[in-house]
């Protein structure tokens, strides 16, 4: 099995690189690591560097490839802000979240296909955002819940017993411990993040899929977090 991971030195995707690498004992997964460039502090090594805001670079991997059985996106961004107020978010800051985050993935879903051998499986990240409001992150969480949707109308036209289908991750414990004396109620482990990519990649039964990753207390994470970004001033 060949395993494209796109965003590969993130917090999610250096985990999950190394998870199947540590997992794959009888040497029958070949982890294909993809990044705008490599970071200092990741273990991760890049197979290839390639932007995901310029389409026409994944195409390059994708080609060198030949077909994979499988790919995992977790680039992508979204302008943080409020919606009202003297500080509220501009039409071109909530387009940021549109043009990467979400186009960005329908744009690589549309290319991917092509290149997916039979059963093979496309794995979109979205965010719990989409389903639990987080001040200063209504941008995102529109963003988070078009990419649910999408998955679930496009694997409608897929044949092949090829998939689509997206993880929607909650607030990571390991991110949150970063923060100074932030609290850590409601958030998810990294390891439970990764286990719910691997599950999606190797379980043929999962297509047009959201799949939540994330706590009873969920929302206490994401309220947190909500406040940490509102007393951070706007740059």
């Amino acid at each position: 099995m060949k395993v494209l991971v796109i965003g590969a030195t993130g917090t999610i995707g250096s985990a999950l690189v190394e998870s199947l690498k540590q997992g794959n004992k009888d040497n029958d997964i070949q982890v294909i690591a993809v990044g705008r460039g490599t970071k200092p502090d990741s273990a991760v090594k890049l197979d290839y560097i390639a932007d995901f805001e310029n389409i026409d670079s994944i195409e390059a991997v994708l080609k060198e490839q030949g077909t994979v059985d499988a790919i995992v996106n977790f680039a992508g961004t979204a302008a943080l802000g409020k919606v009202f107020g003297d500080e509220s978010m501009t039409s071109d800051e909530y387009n940021i979240g549109f043009q990467s985050k979400l186009m960005g993935q329908v744009k690589l879903a549309k290319l991917a296909v092509d290149y997916l051998a039979p059963g093979g499986s496309i794995t979109l990240t979205s965010g719990e955002t989409s389903s639990v409001p987080v001040l200063g992150m209504t941008a995102a969480g529109m963003v988070n819940a078009a990419i649910d949707t999408f998955v679930q109308g496009a694997a409608l036209e897929l044949t092949d017993g090829k998939r689509i289908n997206s993880v929607s991750p909650g607030m990571i414990k390991q991110s949150m411990e970063l923060i100074p004396g932030a609290d850590t109620t409601g958030t998810v482990d990294l390891k439970k993040v990764v286990q719910t990519y691997c599950e999606v990649i190797m379980d043929s039964s999962i297509n047009g899929q959201k799949l939540v990753v994330s706590t009873e207390d969920n929302a206490i994470a994401l309220k947190a977090f909500g406040e940490i970004l509102a007393s951070m001033p706007k740059q």
